[in-house]
């Protein structure tokens, strides 16, 4: 279903491709916007102020049209109509949740709808049955098309029983047509929520068969049996779903109302970026005559500096367009974000579809109406994601560090050849969701030496899979947003989806700390605990004093809070693990997060509500520091003034920069211990 998108709450959307883009390079806007003639520049978000870039972009088009959102997920079996019909049809499907009829098939001059009632429409007659299908439960559709009628029937899997019949006669349609699966071709109405499994066309060229593989998810999906062009599949449903057969195949595709792929729209500007531009996080500023907005990409630098800031783009990913039902989420605060997504029924992977399962897929080749550098998150009315980060990297510009901007996009595409040449690795304060991929590329990163600073909480945390703009979720079944089905949790990469911990990679065993609970009450100040004053790590707190550390800040008040990180001590922990500080006395509101909880039991979850930092020097030779709170970096200082948070921070930066440290080696030198040679501690490059 074609909708035009609503500018209610927001006069321009859009996104930038590629999001991520190196200098010298082209990055053209894609925009919507109620304003056909808005005034389009580009500005630098990660400096303090926000300052114009220097830079003009290129005109694509002279006026920019309102987008439209083609909503609903659908199959199409091209020319599957020819000038004497086709024979017959096969099609397994199982109806989940439907608000009124649905087309379940359709081309040819039929139209098969399902509601309260089965209906087949011919022209301009219909046939009904009475039969409600129930829902979840497998049923095997038949089409055929002989002697100048149409008749269908639906059958139950396993069984010989006819639940519905229905005849008539068929109508001329053009040679060629194709045949819909969940819609209507050209049709306006919502499309269908359900399943469907095997798909058998028989055509005076013989039986087509098509089959949805577990571990493809493709728009063109080839048959397994015959010779007929691949079957058509829009707008990103979900694939890897149990069929009739049950979850030993995983070979069915669910279609939803409300999927919603990339937005196919002309790009309406474009930037050449400077070979000399300096890495960073950078917007096109839209100025419209109903207000501005900022859509925001990353530049990569030629050469890279010492460090690295890994922008957490897969939890952005997650996270945008969040619907955030006021019904189910009260709000402390409102953000135009939110509204739009509301406004134009987005769904982030934090929500359900409208038959209650759950939102698998994003692309960030759409609007992300919540990534803003102005955004404030409805719950916690505080920032959150970007505008976070943000703080950090104009607090590191602010103190002259020299730092690069990579994202989890490219990590995850380049794996360890984006890492090369770069002494040290600092992570925003959310890098909730990772890959294989990235996860192998650290790995690497950390065997030669490598250096890593998580500046942030719940990290580490749930596993994804991407391909190309796509990325792919699969919670626990456990999970409290939403569950995966038992035996669905398969994804993209042939990976089981959930916990990093279910995979045998807790985030302990990581960075030292694993996520302990959330909440949205005061956030908290750290207390230094006795290892930091231990003469190895003096360096860390030089300048930071007594306590407390972090006793405001921008993220509910302080620098612990919101999904905070503590240690447990019968986990799998790091060697000669240090505790440096420690935050307690959390209000109620924090929760220790389920399965956890169940684990622990009461007494423990009731020690352990807290969050550490921590730090360790790892088996390939260099430091991982944790601060182990998504409201770390939110307590950074502002311009012109210091406090704790800052000197720890600008510490472990200068110390990973190599101020303190020589320059580096190549990935693997952390073997060198293998070989009886002793690595430089705390130095890579």
């Amino acid at each position: 279903m074609r909708t035009p998108v609503c500018h209610a709450s927001l006069p321009a959307a859009g996104f930038v491709d590629p999001w991520s883009v190196r200098a010298g390079a082209r990055a053209a806007l894609h925009l919507s916007s109620a304003d056909a003639n808005p005034r389009v520049s580009v500005v630098r978000l990660d400096v303090e102020p926000i300052a114009p870039s220097g830079w003009t972009p290129v005109v694509l088009r002279p006026c920019v049209d309102v987008g439209v959102f083609e909503r609903g997920s659908w199959l199409e079996i091209p020319g599957a109509v020819d000038s004497g019909w086709f024979r017959g049809l096969d099609v397994e499907f199982c109806v989940t949740r439907n608000a009124g009829p649905k087309t379940l098939a359709a081309g040819g001059g039929f139209r098969l709808d399902i509601g309260e009632r089965v209906t087949l429409t011919c022209g301009d007659a219909i046939a009904a049955s009475d039969h409600v299908l129930e829902p979840h439960r497998w049923y095997v559709l038949r089409i055929d098309a002989a002697d100048a009628a149409v008749d269908v029937t639906i059958r139950r899997v396993g069984l010989d029983d006819v639940v519905v019949h229905l005849r008539l006669p068929s109508v001329q349609t053009q040679p060629g047509t194709s045949i819909a699966l969940g819609a209507a071709l050209g049709a306006r109405e919502p499309t269908f929520n359900g399943r469907i499994g095997r798909v058998v066309l028989e055509s005076h060229q013989g039986m087509v068969e098509w089959r949805f593989s577990p571990r493809e998810r493709r728009t063109h999906v080839a048959p397994v049996v015959g010779a007929w062009p691949p079957l058509r599949v829009h707008n990103n449903p979900t694939f890897a779903v149990s069929s009739a057969r049950g979850y030993g195949g995983l070979d069915a595709v669910h279609l939803h109302d409300d999927d919603l792929g990339d937005c196919d729209w002309d790009a309406s500007h474009a930037l050449d970026v400077p070979l000399n531009a300096p890495s960073g996080i950078y917007a096109f500023e839209v100025a419209t005559r109903d207000g501005t907005e900022r859509i925001p990409f990353f530049v990569r630098p030629i050469r890279p500096a010492r460090l690295v800031f890994l922008a957490p783009t897969a939890t952005y990913v997650a996270y945008a367009d969040e619907f955030l039902p006021a019904e189910t989420y009260p709000w402390r605060c409102s953000d135009r974000g939110h509204r739009f997504a509301q406004d134009n029924g987005l769904r982030s992977l934090y929500d359900v579809h409208g038959d209650g399962s759950g939102v698998t897929l994003s692309t960030w080749r759409r609007p992300k109406a919540t990534l803003r550098d102005d955004y404030r998150y409805p719950l916690s009315d505080s920032p959150h994601l970007l505008p976070v980060d943000l703080q950090l990297l104009k607090f590191l510009r602010l103190q002259q560090i020299d730092i690069d901007v990579l994202t989890d996009h490219d990590l995850h595409g380049e794996g360890m050849h984006a890492l090369r040449g770069y002494a040290g690795i600092l992570t925003g304060s959310h890098p909730e969701y990772w890959s294989g991929p990235m996860m192998q590329a650290l790995d690497d990163y950390l065997d030669g030496g490598g250096n890593l600073a998580y500046l942030g909480g719940n990290g580490f945390y749930l596993s994804v899979a991407m391909d190309g703009d796509r990325m792919e979720l699969r919670r626990d079944p456990a999970d409290p947003i939403w569950g995966s089905a038992e035996g669905e949790r398969v994804m993209t990469d042939g990976e089981p989806g959930g916990y990093w911990e279910s995979r045998g990679r807790p985030p302990q065993g990581l960075v030292g700390s694993t996520f302990l609970m959330m909440g949205f009450g005061e956030s908290r100040p750290y207390r230094r605990l006795p290892d930091s004053y231990a003469d190895e790590w003096a360096w860390l707190f030089d300048g930071v004093g007594e306590n407390p550390i972090g006793d405001s800040g921008q993220v509910l008040g302080g620098a612990a809070g919101y999904e905070v990180d503590g240690v447990i001590e019968q986990r799998k922990t790091p060697p000669a693990l240090a505790r440096l500080a420690t935050a307690d006395d959390f209000d109620a509101s924090f929760q220790v997060r389920e399965p956890l909880a169940r684990t622990l039991g009461a007494a423990e979850c009731a020690r352990l509500r807290r969050a550490d930092m921590t730090i360790y020097r790892h088996a390939g030779g260099g430091l991982v520091f944790s601060v182990g709170s998504v409201a770390w970096c939110g307590a950074l200082p502002a311009a012109g003034s210091d406090n704790p948070v800052g000197a720890i921070t600008l510490n472990i930066a200068t110390r990973f920069a190599g101020r303190e440290s020589k320059p580096g080696r190549e990935p693997g030198a952390g073997r060198e211990r293998e070989a009886g040679r002793k690595p430089e501690p705390g130095v890579w490059s």
